[in-house]
């Protein structure tokens, strides 16, 4: 059962690395070395969150993932489906920053917080 919460728990940064996938090879019209560049930069805070969900805590992983996947999705909305004015492509380099130093931290730590109350409670509930 622990091994299921771990692979769920990597769901959405699965889900992240394939909407940056989908950005930089399918939206982006050609081939080019800063497509890469920009897809290994936008990866990183899904990669240190599948990290932390598969050796730390899959709780505090989960949470920062889907911060982070949160972000995105609504960067990929305002840049791809509905963009409002010329220079909404730049957000695409700023939401990768944001999410390193924002939201998957803030996801992190909401994770860790559930991860104790839910430990705190098993451990004072009678048996």
């Amino acid at each position: 059962m622990k091994h299921f919460f771990r692979l769920l728990a990597s769901s959405p940064a699965l889900a992240g690395i394939l909407l940056h996938g989908y950005t930089a090879f399918v939206m982006h019209e050609g081939y080019s070395y800063l497509s890469w560049k920009i897809f290994l930069y936008s990866c990183f805070s899904y990669v240190i969150c599948w990290t932390i969900a598969a050796l730390i805590n899959p709780l505090a992983g989960f949470f920062g993932a889907l911060a982070a996947l949160i972000d995105d999705m609504i960067v990929f909305h305002d840049v791809f489906i509905a963009p409002t004015h010329s220079t909404a492509p730049i957000s695409l380099l700023f939401a990768p920053m944001a999410n390193l130093i924002l939201f998957v931290p803030v996801g992190l730590f909401i994770g860790w917080c559930v991860d104790r109350g839910g430990r705190a409670y098993r451990s004072r509930r009678p048996t």
